[in-house]
């Protein structure tokens, strides 16, 4: 387990009315919320319905979704890494092509750039788990 409800409160206090916190139970077979929910840009996500334990949160009932099944989410399809509002590195393996994802990004506009990942780390972190949080500023 990822999280718990202990780490929701945790995080809630932590964060303040600064942030509104939404707690996402996951199903036991997943370990992180970033192994089944990716945001590409607003209002577009990359998602496994059945890994969420209470359903789709409500923030994301009005998004445009690429769903895809638990057995892709178990192998890491949706760990993928963001990088603006029009590109998205994600990674592929032996097992797991990720063409499916790829192919519904670029419907939808983004550049995907494929990264060969052949092994998932023994925590079962994939290329997103692979890289450190980016701080992303504009220029003004």
């Amino acid at each position: 387990m990822g999280s718990n409800e202990a780490g929701y409160r945790w995080l809630k206090n932590f964060l303040g009315d600064a942030f509104n916190v939404i707690r996402v139970p996951l199903v036991p077979e997943i370990l992180h919320l970033d192994c089944v929910l990716s945001v590409p840009r607003t209002g577009l996500a990359i998602l496994c319905p059945e890994a969420f334990a209470e359903g789709i949160p409500k923030v994301l009932e009005d998004f445009d979704t690429i769903s895809v099944s638990l057995e892709d989410a178990s192998r890491l399809a949706v760990n993928g890494l963001p990088v603006d509002e029009s590109h998205y590195i994600m990674s592929f393996n032996d097992h797991n092509d990720n063409e499916y994802i790829r192919e519904e990004l670029e419907k939808r506009g983004i550049s995907v750039y494929p990264v060969y990942f052949g092994v998932h780390n023994g925590q079962g972190g994939s290329l997103r788990c692979a890289t450190q949080a980016l701080i992303r500023r504009r220029e003004q």
